[in-house]
């Protein structure tokens, strides 16, 4: 889990490094991973805008050794 207040890292820093690639990195509270998926990583990230309005995005890690051309 990423979380911008205790700053907890390791494979957490890089999920939130992707996530800057969708998301402002301001506005990224939060980040989990969902633990039920059986074949991709599915994290949920938690935004909140200069408004202090809530919202919930997913991003999700495609399994390339289950997907091997992913781009089809």
């Amino acid at each position: 889990m990423f979380n911008k207040m205790n700053r907890v890292y390791s494979q957490s820093q890089y999920i939130y490094n992707v996530a800057t690639q969708f998301f402002f990195s301001n506005s990224i509270d939060n980040i989990y991973k969902i633990s039920k998926g059986n074949i991709n990583d599915t994290y949920v990230v938690n935004l909140s805008d200069e408004n202090s309005r809530q919202s919930q995005k997913i991003l999700q890690r495609i399994n390339t050794k289950v997907f091997t051309r992913p781009n089809l």
